[in-house]
């Protein structure tokens, strides 16, 4: 049970940092961002794996609390905020 809610908090506040950062960057570094949510979001998925520091059922609740609520931000975010990809800044489309 102490593995489970330890997995619980700590995959909150895991995302709620990152999900803080992103609210504080820039203006333009938000819209790529959001303009590729779904690199965005595998790249975090791979970073949550590997930089979670707890180990077994804490560490498969901690990502997975963690993946959940930063897929759901960026879905929620790119449906109403102005976002662009790489290629749009390339081609001075924003």
């Amino acid at each position: 049970m102490t593995a489970i809610i330890g997995g619980l908090i700590s995959g909150l506040l895991s995302a709620l940092a990152l999900v803080i950062f992103v609210e504080k960057i820039g203006k333009t570094s938000k819209a790529l961002i959001l303009g590729h949510y779904v690199l965005v979001d595998i790249l975090a998925t791979v970073f949550a794996y590997i930089l979670m520091p707890i180990v077994g059922l804490a560490t498969m609740i901690n990502v997975s609390v963690f993946c959940l609520i930063f897929t759901s931000y960026l879905y929620w975010r790119r449906g109403n905020s102005p976002h662009f990809t790489l290629l749009d800044l390339i081609k001075g489309k924003q």
